[in-house]
């Protein structure tokens, strides 16, 4: 089931491919946005595997990353946005998000989060 994309009044949300990659890159790159996550942010290797990894993994009908892009702006990458198994293994459902720091203070992870918890219950209660 691919993942469907969703708009609000301010954002577009789209699924996550691999063009958004160096998007990912550079936000995690900024000291301040992943303070208090832990990750291979600092060794740009490991670091690009990992969000690849993340990008291309399966993780189940209905879930997986979201772009997070402004409906006046949509080339410009505010973040993103997840539903996932817990710690990417399970059988937890998790929803995060991660925006860049300019994008901080805004409500859009609020927003982001309305259609994708929607769309999480819509789809837990069609396949059980």
């Amino acid at each position: 089931m691919a993942l469907p994309g969703f708009e609000t009044e301010r954002l577009i949300l789209v699924p996550r491919t691999m063009s958004d990659l160096d998007d990912c890159i550079t936000m995690d790159r900024d000291p301040e946005v992943t303070r208090f996550i832990p990750g291979p942010w600092q060794d740009e290797d490991a670091h690009r595997a990992f969000v690849k990894s993340r990008i291309e993994a399966d993780f189940g009908d209905g879930l997986g990353y979201w772009s997070i892009r402004p409906k006046e702006n949509p080339n410009q990458f505010l973040g993103w946005i997840l539903l996932i198994p817990a710690d990417a293994v399970g059988p937890d459902i998790e929803v995060g998000w991660r925006l860049n720091r300019a994008a901080w203070g805004k409500g859009y992870a609020t927003e982001a989060a309305k259609p994708v918890l929607t769309h999480a219950f819509q789809t837990s209660m069609s396949t059980t």
